[in-house]
């Protein structure tokens, strides 16, 4: 991983150890090479709250509403991991390849202005 691609409150796994994850700080950061993203499950979405749809193209996806025009679908399926954001039930205004839940955190942080926190 490059530092550049994370934020402080990011979570990642240290190379080698699959089990514990880590919520990045300035020292992970700084010694990224270290550690490797943690990709996108279902698993994942549903411990940040995320609710999934049923998209007949689309044989997994989850999203979230950010407000009442905006709303954030993620696919997780393996041929289409990516996410697509829409103003209402317009076409879609953005899409990306999004496979880490850094770049989900990351995206998160630049829609909202907050944090993704995970669901207690």
């Amino acid at each position: 991983m490059k530092p550049q691609e994370l934020r402080i409150g990011n979570w990642v796994y240290r190379k080698g150890d699959n089990e514990n994850m880590y919520e990045a700080d300035w020292i992970t950061i700084k010694e990224a090479h270290n550690y490797r993203p943690i990709p996108i499950t279902e698993e994942w979405l549903e411990k940040f709250g995320l609710v999934i749809e049923d998209i007949a193209s689309l044989s997994d996806c989850f999203h979230w509403q950010i407000d009442e025009r905006w709303k954030v679908f993620i696919a997780t399926d393996y041929g289409n991991k990516g996410l697509a954001l829409f103003l209402g039930d317009e076409a879609p205004i953005f899409s990306a390849k999004c496979e880490y839940i850094h770049q989900l955190q990351n995206l998160y942080y630049a829609l909202t202005g907050e944090e993704l926190k995970m669901k207690e």
